[in-house]
């Protein structure tokens, strides 16, 4: 409402992209009920109807939960830019499915002779209560080098999800699913309370955050400013707008500061030539958000930026 014409731009430029950009089979988001982690499982489960629709209560609604999950995996495919994160409303629909299972579990595991409606259950919260039980040890093995400073949160997290884990597993015993469940639901608040933190221990060393520039910039008296692309995670830890120097069109916009910052992802020669005609250029820094190394599979590369400070001539 408050800057129309852009909107109107950005709409027609992501319009235009779902069916020009990061396009993708029909079949791409077939394995959508692998997007709930350790719910895989029951989540597969959910979704045979032949199978559930005798057991479960209600079966209009179940059939209604069914319907709206499948029937938005299918539009989301007819369109052919496709990526994992737009499956987030898939998962809602989703997890009711799951929820009329669990609800049938908690009511009728007790009797359950058939071992191919018991192993899936026992398959699957028995390997989340041994991820509990086995945290320590795993988490030791891949952050021993790295604990410095993050001890408090891997004892802690140790203790609670080990706790858990023993938990899930001796109410699995008793086939009491209804606390199964409420422990691995606790078990993956946990996870995100106490485990999370512990995902800062596994930076490596090209890892660079940009959190402080701006502070560094403003003690130099500086403004800073992007060149071609600065990526969305950048700008958010940076703190503040990044304005360009060269906008979508090629159009060169220079500062009218005869000293200031400016970040790159890679400056093409054609810039290069241009930004040296009018400007010293000191190469500063590197910053890089990528706590993987450099080489591997995992590396994003326009989670990098180069810092230059440029002085008109």
């Amino acid at each position: 409402m408050q800057d129309p014409a852009t909107f109107e731009a950005i709409t027609k430029k992501e319009t235009g992209n779902w069916s020009s950009y990061n396009v993708r089979p029909f079949y791409y988001y077939w394995s959508f009920f692998t997007q709930s982690g350790l719910w895989t499982i029951p989540a597969f489960i959910s979704l045979l109807y032949p199978y559930l629709k005798n057991r479960v209560r209600n079966k209009k609604a179940y059939r209604f939960s069914l319907l709206w999950t499948v029937l938005a995996v299918v539009l989301l495919s007819i369109i052919p830019e496709k990526k994992s994160r737009y499956l987030m409303p898939v998962l809602i629909p989703l997890s009711i499915n799951i929820g009329f299972y669990i609800e049938y579990l908690i009511r009728r595991f007790k009797d359950l002779k058939d071992k191919k409606e018991t192993i899936p259950v026992y398959f699957n919260f028995g390997l989340i209560g041994c991820i509990g039980i086995a945290f320590p040890v795993i988490a030791y093995v891949f952050l021993k080098d790295n604990l410095t400073g993050y001890w408090f949160w891997y004892v802690l997290a140790s203790i609670v999800l080990v706790t858990l884990g023993i938990l899930i597993l001796m109410h699995l015993k008793k086939k009491n699913i209804q606390q199964v469940f409420i422990y691995t639901v606790l078990f993956f608040a946990s996870v995100l309370l106490t485990a999370l933190p512990l995902s800062n221990a596994f930076t490596s060393a090209n890892y660079k955050p940009i959190s402080t520039l701006q502070e560094e910039a403003s003690a130099n008296q500086l403004k800073v400013y992007g060149f071609n692309y600065v990526s969305p995670e950048m700008i958010w830890q940076f703190g503040t707008k990044i304005p360009e120097i060269k906008n979508e069109d090629n159009i060169y916009n220079f500062p009218k500061e005869n000293t200031f910052g400016m970040l790159a992802n890679g400056i093409d020669p054609e810039d290069q030539k241009k930004l040296n005609t009018l400007y010293t250029i000191k190469k500063v820094a590197t910053y890089d958000l990528n706590k993987v190394a450099a080489d591997s599979r995992s590396y994003n590369g326009r989670l990098m930026c180069d810092y230059y400070v440029l002085t008109r001539k």
